[in-house]
């Protein structure tokens, strides 16, 4: 078996689980900051989400609207169908 030398936290009951002060102080995260979390094997990753396009998962030129977050590019694409 292979030997950890990470922070061990247990689960809550609805299956939380908190970051260590530190952890969170050297990425940056805020308090309601995303995190993403992915499966590799038997291993759950977290990471710092990063901004993407909801459209094309482009992370170039970003606009925020209404909570969401929008390349120019997908902006300019929207606006051209618009004057078809």
């Amino acid at each position: 078996m292979k030997q950890s030398n990470g922070i061990i936290r247990k689960l809550d009951l609805l299956g939380r689980v908190t970051l260590p002060i530190d952890m969170r102080r050297q990425l940056y995260l805020g308090e309601r900051a995303d995190v993403e979390m992915v499966m590799d094997g038997d291993n759950i990753v977290l990471k710092k989400a990063t901004a993407s396009d909801v459209f094309t998962g482009s992370t170039d030129e970003l606009v925020e609207f209404k909570g969401k977050w929008i390349s120019k590019s997908s902006i300019a694409e929207i606006a051209a169908l618009l004057d078809k």
